[in-house]
């Protein structure tokens, strides 16, 4: 899956800051200021955010380190495809071989 933001994945999946923030067990005010990236998320809330999203904490991440390098999105989903390949390479695990765990 490829996104611009967290912003832009909440957007897409049609929910509110609110119900991010219920989901995630964190408030609307941290989610917003994540958003705004007037906020770093510790790995903790990206995993958090991540289960709230459904979706994979590395996925997540990649996708927020992409964008904070410049990466086109049109790009992003070549660069991701490209990282769980080696990763595969390296571990003989892809993307599917690792589980997303909330850290507590």
């Amino acid at each position: 899956m490829a996104f611009e933001s967290i912003k832009d994945l909440r957007i897409i999946q049609g929910t509110s800051q609110a119900n991010l923030a219920t989901k995630s067990g964190l408030t609307q005010v941290c989610v917003s200021l994540i958003e705004k990236g007037q906020r770093k998320a510790k790995i903790e809330t990206l995993g958090a955010l991540a289960e709230a999203f459904g979706v994979d904490v590395v996925e997540l991440t990649i996708g927020q380190i992409l964008e904070s390098q410049g990466i086109a999105l049109k790009d992003r989903e070549a660069y991701i495809k490209k990282y769980f390949k080696s990763l595969r390479r390296r571990t003989g695990r892809g993307r599917k071989g690792f589980k997303t765990q909330r850290l507590n």
